[in-house]
């Protein structure tokens, strides 16, 4: 057995490893939707292989969390799963695609939300981040990278587990490493600077959720050496664009609306990226269904363009995400359909491309996934990971 079985060696058992090669070419379709369900579900919770299409098979086939990173620091993007049984266990990227896992740590905790990556303590590892709850209140524990295992370093509180609208990471302060952006539902924005040993909160924005707050993300829009904050405030056929820009560690964010957006059908996506390359975050939005356009920003406000009429995506998409799909080192939008198609609208820096991507399998109608064991099938999520 390699070191990739041997960690699911302890909760599944394995069946004779020559019928794995036997039926490699059947399993491949299954397994390619399968690792990219689990993917594009890697910021929700309880993801699990029944969630994504297949039955349930055993604890070890659970995942509470998945999220990726580079937990190691060697440059490539490695992936972390949360496991039923408590445990982190982590796929280090190997050379070739390959990936090998093992248990890095174990969270014991029931009640835990607002997972995330980011470097915290600044040592060109990432870690994760999580809320426990402690009462009424939250107390954040790191699993902090030694490049090999996790430890576990309480991270400091906080004081309303579950009064938090969203989490977002990003080195908003400027300094040290990654901190977050805590946006409370009462509309307060907290900027958790950390100080290599715990988060310390600063009251940086109040905003108005009331009436509408949707797609917020980190972008650099100004392109200082800090990270702000998009968002989309409104509900209507009028709606705005704000950005939060970081304004230092102790002055918190400024907010000030960067574009004005009229809506006639429906809002699908906002997206954050370097489209143009000039070192700025840009904004790509997606309206009534295939109307891609794309704000660029002049680190005052958006100036909104449209960019494509994508008519790939008609139909709906199953998932939509950025991407450098030609490594010409502009973002591109990129989005799966139903078929499994995916499709790129390529940037050339001043409008989008249309390309066809890839095409993955659909998984077979009545395929008997109880005919192989659970390591049969995770062996196939080795080196499927699409870089």
């Amino acid at each position: 057995m390699t070191g990739a079985h041997r960690l699911f060696a302890s909760v599944i058992t394995s069946s004779n490893c020559s019928r794995r090669f036997a039926a490699r070419a059947q399993l491949q379709n299954a397994t390619e939707q399968l690792e990219q369900r689990l993917l594009m579900d890697a910021e929700t919770t309880s993801v699990s292989l029944e969630t994504a299409g297949a039955p349930d098979l055993g604890p070890a086939a659970t995942f509470r969390k998945l999220v990726r990173g580079d937990f190691n620091g060697d440059g490539r993007e490695d992936i972390a799963v949360w496991m039923s049984n408590r445990d982190w266990q982590i796929g280090i990227a190997g050379e070739n695609g390959e990936f090998t896992y093992t248990t890095w740590t174990a969270w014991a905790g029931n009640e835990v939300k607002e997972i995330h990556v980011g470097d915290f303590n600044n040592d060109g590892k990432d870690d994760i981040i999580g809320l426990f709850r402690n009462g009424d209140r939250g107390r954040w524990w790191a699993a902090l990278s030694e490049g090999s295992k996790f430890v576990n370093r309480h991270w400091g509180d906080y004081g309303n587990y579950e009064g938090i609208h969203s989490v977002l990471v990003g080195n908003f302060d400027g300094v040290k490493g990654e901190d977050l952006a805590v946006i409370a539902n009462s509309g307060v924005v907290w900027m958790a600077k950390t100080s290599n040993t715990r988060f310390q909160y600063l009251e940086a924005l109040r905003w108005n959720l009331s009436n509408g707050f949707e797609f917020a993300q980190v972008g650099n829009f100004n392109g200082d050496s800090r990270d702000d904050i998009v968002a989309v405030f409104g509900t209507g056929a009028q709606r705005v664009i704000r950005v939060a820009k970081s304004i230092g560690p102790a002055a918190g964010f400024y907010s000030s609306k960067w574009a004005d957006l009229t809506v006639t059908q429906s809002l699908d996506s906002v997206l954050v990226g370097d489209f143009d390359g000039d070192g700025r975050s840009n904004i790509a939005v997606l309206l009534n269904g295939t109307r891609l356009w794309c704000g660029r920003s002049n680190g005052q406000t958006f100036t909104m363009e449209h960019w494509l009429n994508w008519s790939a995506i008609t139909d709906g998409f199953e998932s939509i995400s950025i991407e450098d799909s030609n490594s010409d080192g502009l973002a591109d939008v990129v989005a799966r359909i139903s078929t499994g198609m995916r499709y790129s609208a390529q940037s050339t820096g001043s409008g989008f491309v249309h390309r066809n991507l890839s095409q993955l399998s659909t998984i077979t109608d009545g395929f008997d996934f109880d005919e192989y064991s659970d390591i049969e099938i995770i062996e196939f999520l080795n080196g499927l990971i699409p870089w």
